[in-house]
This record gives structure tokens, sequence and C-alpha cells, in this order.
């Protein structure tokens, strides 16, 4: 199967489907955003327009995403429409109504005048606008778009250049496209949002030399947009194709205007009526999108329909999250926290945070402080924070590290900031200790590192300042650049004249002129030197650990072989440190050489230790040298203020909070951690961290929904592993309570007390708060509250019924107490005796007009007096097209009229006749309908004592009918004639219809009225009489009017008389009209039949367009007979250079047109022949 036929084979098979269904998306407005509103117009199948919905039957799918559809409101009663204002520019716009250039304004002056008028008269929250001119070619002003604002439009109106008045008119620029493919109003209109409504001024003809006027493509085109065209003339008869093109499409024509003021009311009638052609207001659909929007698609799931749009968030309202800096540099940051400010500030819009707020591309970057709130929080427009941002440096790490630290927001860009940590640092330089006048190198790595994300160039490194001169670099470079994220090595050499400490300053000098600094120092010697370390702080002791042991390196960094001689441990705490696994004695380290030895910290008893270890040797810096030793023993242990804790009774849900005090007993700081508890036990926290003799509360709580006994163990262990146990326990239980079922009996309108016993099944004691019976027949007597229940206690409670209604109530008692939000319903029933009686309304029929008096009836009478009722209320429902209230009897009844209903109110008993309660009055009224219901309805006692049974009648209109007619007759030219009117099959007409009224509708040109009879008014040739209060009872001839008329020679052989618009004065009558009709007889027939139109308005040739001519030329012509008739261009020779019609014609006025293109200039005549006439009238052709 071919596809390419498919859409015309579903046309065929549904066509209003295809083309009546659809949904449109006319306009999406993103000026709110994130609230985005668009509007939309949703047609059914059968072309309605769809103003219902619910919210679940519109889906919107914008960026790809599903989003929440926040309303969708249709305007009811409101219409929009999209006007195009056409102006005529050709040359003959700037001449004045006389075709001059002056005095008075111009045609084209008057125009926009008048259309500015207009403008200031729109109302732009239901129309858009635009302008659009033409001559021989077509211009679109306003930038090719529709407006809503009225500057624009006047502005425009008053100094746009394409408004400048040049060439001739061409219609088909004007409505369609200029030979250019400028569009004209209606392809301007294919962008219109709404109904296209186009008002079309101009002040000429459509020039033949543009080709004829394209009206079949106008109108199709117009019918597919559904345009409407208004058409105005200035100073000149509306060309025809105008005329047809405004009735075509439900326009209007205007023609021969020549005053401003005369335009401008035009132009404000057609505003007038745009506002009740237009399209009813599209529905505004709102939801809230996100940075993505701008793809939408609108769905109709009810009807399956779908429309894809893209619209525009501007960057003007899309919000935007300055950042500054945004770049942010941790120089040379310390070890733990760094901290920095920012300002974050929402540009444009908005700016929504949401938890946690940020992410970073690696850890230590994060945000600590928000300057406010955490998220989530709103920046508004313009609205900023100061934040602190902080970089945790890991101790010994020196390393660049760049990072990207993005904020979870709802900003469309800024949203990420570039923080990072860098490094620029020069180390310290030890060469270590070298004989007097010996040189001695070192190769140092790393010494100067670029830990930054861009190079360093480096102008020089240098030695300045105390010992300069005992050191060097070796080969230093110079002009050098370190790339990012690098370090350099060098060699450096120290050659000293003399012994001691040496010491300068390392230099490395930036091209940029910033200097870095370090030190560099050495030792000069002659004899051996020891080097060790001065300071040895053991770790502290705890819980089964009885010792530490530590290993230090002892260096000979002179330039002699080092001899010791001994090592002592003495001080206060001697006895807890020792040499392991013995004192070593003398010992020998070689020139730059080393030895270790190891030193044992075993104390006895707890607290700090000190002692100092004395190694003696012939070290020249030192012979005698001294290491500090110091240690502890900690004391470890915690202790519980309670070994158990008991919640006590609680309700379900109830939430108890109980503490215990945890003390640490040893003497350092130690931690604390409990085990996981199960529910419906909690703690606050798990983990505790104590100064020595310090003590904590610890909050447990406890919550369960569940009832029942609950028992569980809190466990606390030190870093010892010490463990304390706390026994907890609680017990959940409902407080309730329950009643037996009351059951009271009394006659309404007497009382009646009883008892109801009500037990506390439960171990709490219960306090009963309120008591409110749910019926206000019920009250209670005793005892006055608050009720004391105790666990498994009683009270009785005193309950009074007081029926005011017949029925048997069944209710309760709401209880509420405490303690667990006690709330208890107690059944009570109560059984009551009560009056009753029926209500009654009959069946009732009447005439149109007729007054119709409805009893109100009260029967079956049961204790109605006894019950004490005294007044009565009531509703009488009926149809209001049909009956008319007029009021009551007694007229002292109470009434509210209501739609479709009357209330009656208070009606007294003390009235009743009979079994007539009161009366109601109506009049008939004239309806499309003949029945409606009497409904009685919410019928009661005001003291709501007695039951009514409503029983409801019905009114019937009764029918008048009648025939009346005009009978058919025939006369001679002259003749005088008696026309009746005659009145047949009438039934139910009375009296009370007073009289007739009819009008009658004959051709004026056959007949006139003479005598008595009314002569009527005259349009075109159409005579319409109207005959007033004709009697309601006919002669024996069935005549109720006989009319006297003559007969003439018209110009038809027979007409119709009409009769019509028939009605009695008073009430209605349904007539049947049956028209008559009038021949003339004896009319001549040769040739053909001989008439006469007594009301042409011309005869013959009547006017040619134009003359002189040089091209297409319109000839209008009329004829008064019917026949052969001819019209022929004779030259001035009698030469019949041209036809231009020859055939048979009726009477009647016709247009023509010939093409004079061809013919020489100079002087011709046109000839018209008729059966019995002939005329003639000149032509010029010039070229």
């Amino acid at each position: 199967m071919n596809t390419k036929f498919l859409p015309l084979f579903f046309l065929i098979l549904f066509p209003s489907i295809l083309l009546s269904q659809s949904l449109v998306i006319n306009a999406v407005d993103p000026s709110k955003y994130p609230t985005i509103r668009a509007e939309i117009t949703i047609k059914d199948a059968a072309g309605k327009y769809v103003r219902l919905f619910n919210l679940n039957e519109i889906n919107v799918k914008d960026g790809g995403k599903d989003r929440v559809v926040k309303s969708i409101f249709c305007e009811p009663n409101l219409s929009r429409f999209s006007a195009i204002l056409t102006f005529d520019r050709s040359a003959s716009m700037r001449l004045n109504k006389d075709g001059k250039e002056s005095p008075g304004p111009s045609l084209m002056e008057i125009a926009k005048s008048a259309a500015k008028a207009w403008v200031r008269a729109l109302d732009t929250t239901r129309a858009e606008a635009t302008i659009t001119a033409f001559s021989n070619d077509a211009v679109w002003l306003l930038n090719q778009k529709y407006v809503n604002s009225k500057v624009i439009l006047i502005d425009t109106i008053n100094n746009s250049r394409q408004l400048e008045t040049v060439g001739g008119t061409n219609y088909n620029s004007g409505f369609l496209r200029d030979r250019f493919g400028n569009p004209g109003a209606l392809e301007v209109a294919k962008f219109a949002k709404y109904k296209p409504i186009i008002i079309f001024l101009t002040d000429g003809e459509h020039d033949p030399n543009n080709g004829p006027v394209k009206s079949a493509e106008i109108l199709q085109l117009a019918s597919q947009l559904n345009a409407t065209i208004f058409c105005l003339t200035l100073g000149l008869p509306m060309p025809e194709i105008l005329k047809s093109i405004s009735k075509n499409t439900g326009g209007s024509y205007y023609e021969n205007l020549t005053t401003e003021d005369e335009v401008r009311g035009i132009y404000l009638d057609i505003l007038e009526k745009s506002a009740n052609l237009g399209t009813p207001a599209p529905c505004d659909l709102v939801w809230d999108t996100d940075c993505d929007g701008g793809n939408l698609t609108v769905t109709y799931s009810k009807l399956n329909l779908s429309r894809d749009t893209t619209y525009t968030i501007p960057l003007t309202i899309k919000p935007y999250l300055e950042v500054d800096p945004r770049t942010v540099v941790f120089n040379n940051p310390k070890p733990g926290n760094n901290d920095t400010l920012i300002t974050l500030t929402a540009k444009f819009n908005s700016v929504n945070f949401t938890p946690p707020g940020f992410t970073a591309t690696k850890p230590g970057f994060s945000v600590i402080d928000w300057g406010g709130p955490n998220p989530p929080f709103t920046l508004k427009k313009d609205e900023f924070r100061k934040i602190k941002i902080r970089y945790i440096a890991p101790a010994g790490d020196s390393s660049y590290n760049p990072a990207s630290l993005t904020f979870e927001a709802s900003a469309c860009d800024g949203l990420t900031m570039n923080p990072s940590a860098e490094w620029i640092y020069v180390r310290d330089i030890d060469m270590g200790t070298a004989l007097v006048g010996q040189a001695s190198r070192k190769t140092v790595s790393s010494v100067f590192c670029n830990r930054t994300g861009k190079p360093i160039k480096v102008k020089n490194f240098k030695i300045e300042g105390g010992n300069k001169n005992d050191f060097k670099i070796i080969n230093p470079p110079v002009n050098f650049e370190i790339p990012s994220d690098t370090c350099i090595t060098l060699t450096f050499e120290f050659l000293a004249d003399s012994p001691g400490e040496k010491s300068s300053e390392f230099i490395v000098e930036e091209e940029s002129g910033k200097i870095y600094k370090s030190k560099i120092k050495g030792l000069a010697s002659g004899k051996a030197e020891l080097s060790a370390v001065n300071q040895i702080d053991f770790p502290s002791i705890r819980c089964n650990t009885f010792f530490k042991d530590t290993t230090i390196e002892l260096t000979n960094n002179g330039a002699l072989d080092l001899n010791i001689s001994s090592f002592s441990i003495t001080g206060p705490n001697s006895a807890d440190f020792r040499l392991i696994p013995s004192n070593p004695g003398a010992m020998v380290i070689p020139r730059g050489d080393k030895k270790t030895i190891s030193i044992r910290f075993e104390p006895a008893t707890t607290g700090p230790k000190t002692a100092t270890l004395t190694i003696l040797s012939d070290a020249g810096n030192s012979p005698t040298y001294n290491i500090n030793l110091s240690g502890n023993r900690d004391s470890i242990g915690f202790t519980m203020s309670q070994s158990s804790l008991n919640f006590g009774l609680l309700c379900p849900d109830e939430k108890k909070e109980l503490k215990v005090t945890i003390t640490n007993t040893g003497n350092i700081q130690s931690n604390f951690v409990a085990a996981p508890i199960q529910a419906p036990f909690d703690l606050q926290e798990t983990n505790w961290t104590l100064a020595a003799m310090t003590s904590k509360e610890i909050s447990i709580t406890f919550v369960s929904s569940t009832e029942g006994d609950f028992a569980k163990q809190l466990i606390i262990t030190d870093e010892c592993n010490n463990q304390k146990i706390i026994n907890l326990t609680a017990k959940v239980q409902q407080a309730k309570i329950q009643s037996d079922k009351l059951t009271l009996s009394a006659t309404v309108g007497s009382t009646v007390d009883g008892i109801i016993r009500i037990t506390n099944t439960t171990q709490h004691n219960i306090t009963i708060t309120s008591a409110i019976p749910q019926d206000a027949q019920f009250t209670i007597v005793a005892p006055p509250l608050n009720w004391n229940i105790p666990s498994g206690g009683t009270i009785d409670v005193t309950i009074r019924y007081s029926p005011n209604v017949d029925n048997i109530t069944n209710s309760t008692i709401l209880i509420t107490g405490t303690p667990c939000n006690l709330s208890y319903s107690a059944q009570i029933t109560g059984n009551p005796s009560l009056a009753s009686a029926d209500i009654v309304v009959e069946n009732h029929e009447g005439y149109v007009g007729e007054i119709i008096t409805v009893p109100v009836f009260l029967r079956n009478i049961f204790r109605v007096a006894e019950s004490g009722t005294k007044n009565i209320n009531t509703r009488i429902s009926y149809d209001q097209s049909i009956l008319k209230y007029i009021g009551t009897e007694p007229a002292t009844i109470s009434s509210t009229l209501g739609s479709g209903y009357i209330d009656f109110t208070n009606v007294p008993l003390s009235g009743l006749v009979g079994d007539i309660l009161f009366k109601i009055k109506f009049e008939a009224l004239n309806s499309t309908k003949d029945e409606t219901d009497l409904l009685i309805s919410d019928s009661r006692s005001v003291e709501s004592r007695v039951i009514f049974n409503e029983r409801s009648g019905k009114f019937r209109l009764k029918a008048a009918t009648a025939t009346i007619k005009i009978p058919s007759v025939a006369a001679e030219p002259g003749e005088e004639f008696s026309l009746p009117i005659l009145l047949e099959n009438i039934k139910n007409i009375s009296q009370f219809n007073e009289s007739i009224n009819t009008t009658i509708e004959f051709n004026a040109t056959l007949i006139e009225p003479i005598g008595t009879t009314p002569k009527g008014t005259v349009n075109s040739d159409r005579r319409i009489i109207n005959l007033n209060s004709l009697p309601l009872t006919p002669d024996s001839k069935s005549s109720i009017a006989n009319l006297q008329f003559r007969a003439m020679l018209g110009n038809q052989e027979s007409t119709d008389i009409m009769i019509k618009n028939t009605e009695v004065k008073t009430g209605k009558v349904i007539f049947e009209e049956i028209a008559g009709k009038f021949t003339l007889s004896k009319v001549c027939k040769s040739g053909s039949v001989r008439l006469f139109d007594p009301f042409a308005s011309a005869v013959g040739l009547i006017h040619f367009n134009p003359n002189p001519t040089n091209g297409s030329t319109e000839i209008e012509f009329a004829t008064t007979e019917e026949g052969f008739t001819s019209i022929q261009i004779i030259s001035y020779t009698g030469a019949v250079v041209m036809t231009i019609v020859n055939e048979n014609l009726k009477i009647g006025t016709y247009k023509t047109v010939f093409n004079a293109f061809e013919l020489p200039d100079g002087l011709y005549f046109v000839v018209m022949k008729t059966p019995t006439d002939y005329f003639i009238k000149k032509l010029s052709v010039i070229k």
C-alpha cells in the first residue's frame, strides 16, 4: 500500500476527527520563570471548544521532563481576536476628499487619525494587533510581529515611513502577497494567535494592470484562517469585489466615507463587533520548569491529542549564580583548617539551594558556614550571602591540589567555582660536619618547590649574609622556569677555614623581584662530634600494657672517631627506666658513622615519671651529653550512678526521658562507648569523651506504639574493655473505659432520665475532662465534671432525653480525658413518638394570561394540635417559564421567591379553613412548555414536632389554536377587488384573548390598497401592511376582515400574498398561517410578456468605469423588460468593432467587463438594444 495516500484515506473515513479535533498552543509566556504560562485551545471531534478539565487529563513535558501542572484556567465569557489594520498607501491617499492636494486633511491623515482612536479604545488584554499597508506592493510594519502595546501601535501609525503614499492600488498585494512575495493581510493572518479580524481601507479600485483580483483565492484563504474582513472606502462607492469579500467572510463594508468623524465612528463600530466575533479566550496552562525548559509537549489524554512547540527563556530572567571570587587559592596552607570568604549573589532571578548545598571533586574542600540557615534556602534576585569555604590541609602534604566545587542550586549557569591549595617553599639546608679546610658537598632534592597551577620564572639562586663565603651552589641555573607542580634539586658545597657553627641564607629570586629565603648551615670541626636527641617522651602505658621500648641513634659528625666511656640513668624515677638488653658500657663510633641504643620505660606505679640518660665521651662539642627521659602510667576506670532505670506505666506513643550519670574515675581523659540499644529504648549519644575525674549525664528515651512489658540492657565499655550494665524496664498500656448501651423512650415534648455506668478497665487512673452528647436531645444531669475513675473503678452518669423529632435517634456521648488522650463514644438510643399530617397540592390547568389559584391542603391530621405545633414551613417548586408568582391568600403569608421555587415560612395553623391551609396565586405565561410539576417539599413544623407526608400536583397549560388564511384571487390591470382574511378551525379561543394582530406582504407593483385599507410601507418592490385589532369571531363566511385593492401592470404576472406574525392581544393562540396568491389576468404576451417596474432606479446604459479608458472597462446597465438584449461598440464611422452582450435577459441590473486595450485611441459609441427600446452613450479610449 502506498502510504502517501493514507491522509486522504483517513480524511474520507473520519473527516470530523481530522478537521475538527485539535490542540493548539497559541503562546508561551516565560516572563515569570520558573513559572511558565501557556495559552492553549482544544477542540473536540464536533469542533466545540473544550473548557473544563481535570488536571490529570493534561500532561506537560518540558525540556524532556514531566512537569506538574499547577493550574489550568479557561476564563468564561471572554473572547480574543487578532486585529490587522490594512492601509491603502497608493499615491491618491495623499489627496483630500475632493481629490486635491489642499486644503483639508489628506485621506491618509483621516485614516491615521481614525486608526489611532481605534487603538486607544482597544482592550489589549483580549486582543493583539499589527499593521500592513499596500499599493502596488505590500509591507508588514512592526518588524513583522503582533503587539499588545498601544504606544507601539500609535508610534508606528505616526512615524512609520512605510505609510508614505506611493504607487497604484493592487488588492492582491493588500490581501495575499505582492510580486516580491511580501505578505498581505491574509498572509499576515497566518501568524495570528487568535481569530483574525482584517480592517481593509482603500480609496481606489483595483488597478486592472495588476491582473484580475484573485477573489476565489482570497475567500479560500480567509475561510481556512476563519478570518473576518471589514472593508472601508474613502470617497468611493464600494467595489462589488470588496462587497463580496466582506459579506462572504462575515464582515461588513462601509463606503463613500469622507470625514475623520465618519471613519473614526466606523473603526470603533468594527472594534465593538470584533469583540463579539473573536474566538473564546485560550485556556491558561501553568507549570514550573527549570533551566532545561524550552522544548514543550502538551498532551490532552482524554482526546489523545498532543502538540509540540519550542520557546525561549530569556537570559535576562534565567537565574545565574555570581560567585566572587570564582577562583580561590589557599597559599601555603597550614596543616588543618584554612578558611576564606566568598560572596554568592542571585542574578536575574531567584536561586534555590538544596541539601547538601555543594559537591566537591576532591576531599578537604567544603562549605562550613552558609552565612545564614543551611540549605534548603532561597536567594532572591540580587540578594547575596557571604559564605565560608574551608580547606583542610593534611599534615606533611604540600602537593598542588586543584579542585572544583559545584553548588547544588537552581541557577542555570555559574554554579561552579575553582578552589585550590598551592605551596611555594624553599627548604632549610644542613651540610652536617666537615673538617676545617676540607670541602664537603651535598645534593638536596626538592630544595625549592613550585606546587602551584602555573610556572615560576627564577632569575637566580644565591647565598647571602652570615658565613656566605663558606657555602657555594654548584652550577646554579639562571633565568630558569620551574613548571607547575614541580621541585628542583641543587648541589651545595661547604668549605670552612676555621672551626665552629657556620650559617648563611639561601635565596631564590623570581624575575618579578619576589624573594624566597631559607637557612643553610654546617659545622667545621677538628674533633669527634656527638649528635643525638635531647628528649625522649615515652607513650603512656595503660590497661594491660606494662612497658614501652624506644631506640635512638648516636651519630659521630666530627672529624675523628668518637670514644664513649659510659652510659648512666639518674633522677627521681631512674628505677623506672633502663638500657636493654643491658648497659653497653664503653663504645667507639667511627667518624661519620652511627650506632643505636635501646631504652625501656617500665613504671611500677601510676603517674608521670622522669629521669636523665647521661653519656660521657671525648666529643669536642659535648663530652657530657644529657638526654631527658619522661613517661606516664595512666589510671582508667568509671562508675554509673544507677544500675537500673524503670520508665513506669506509659501510654502508646508517649515519650519519656530518664538520665543516668557516668563518671571518669581515671587520671586521664578517656573514651566510653555504649553498645547498640534495642527499640523502643533509644540513646541520644553513644560515644562520650570525659576528662579525668569528670561526669556527664546520659539521656535515655523510651517510646512505643504497641502495648506490653519491655526490658532491655544498656552496656557501656571504656578503653580497657571495662563494662557497666544498666537494666531498663517499661510498661505500655492504653487507657480504656467501657459502658453498657443506654436506651430511653419518651414522647416528643416530654423528658426522661436514665443511668449509664462507665468502667475503667486498665491500670491507669483515669480523669474524664469532657463528656458531650452528640445529639441535642440528650443532656448530662450528674455528676459534674471532672470524673476521676481509679484503675478497675466505675462511675454512674445520669442522662436526660428530651425528644423533639419523631425519628429513633442512635447517638453517642463523646467522652475524652487523660491519660493517653482518652477518647470514647458511649452508645445511647432515644425512641420518640410524633404527630403527623398530609400536606397536599392538587392538579390544575389554565390558559396563557389566566390567574390560577392553587390551594395548599392539610389532610389526615393526627395529634398535630396536641404536639404544640403552631406554624408550618414548606416549599413549592415549579417551572417559572410557565407560571408567574402573584401572591397568597391570605396576603399575610410570609414568602420568599427563589430560582424555581417559593419558600413559605411561619404559615399559622390558626388560618386553617376546612382542610385548606392557604392559597397561592399564579399567572399562566406564554411558554414553549405546556406542563410543570407543583412539587411540595421541605415541609416541617417550626417546632419540629410533626411528620408531614408531602403529595405534589401538576399544572397544565391549555392550548388555543386557529387557521388564518388568504384566498387566491385574479384581476385585470385597473380592476378593483376585495381580499378577505379568513379565520377557521377555531379551538379554545375566548374573549380573554381580546383581538388579533397580523401582517400581510406582497409585490407592490401588482396591487395597491384603496379605500379604508391601510397603505402600509414599501421596501424595494414589497408592500407590508400591519392589520391590528381584528375580531376573534368571524362572520358567516369565516371572514374577520375584507381588504380593498386595485390591480396594476407590474414587473411580474403574479405575487404571493404572505400572512405572518399573527398573534392575539392577550394570552397565547397557535395560528396556522396560509398565504394566498394574486394573478394578473389578460396581460399582453406578444413577443414576450410586457411588464412594468415602477420602482426601477435607472434604465439603459448606467455607468462606464473608467471613462476615458485604456484597458479593462466595466459597463453597468439595466432593463425593465424581458427579451433579447445586445450591447455593441460602434466606431465614429458607424462600424461595429466589438459585441459585448448578445443574449436573452430578464428584468434587472447587470455589470459586464470588456478590454479596450486593442482599440485605437478615439471616440466610440456604446449601443444597447432591447425588444422595445434603444440606448446610446459615448466612450473615449486614450492610451
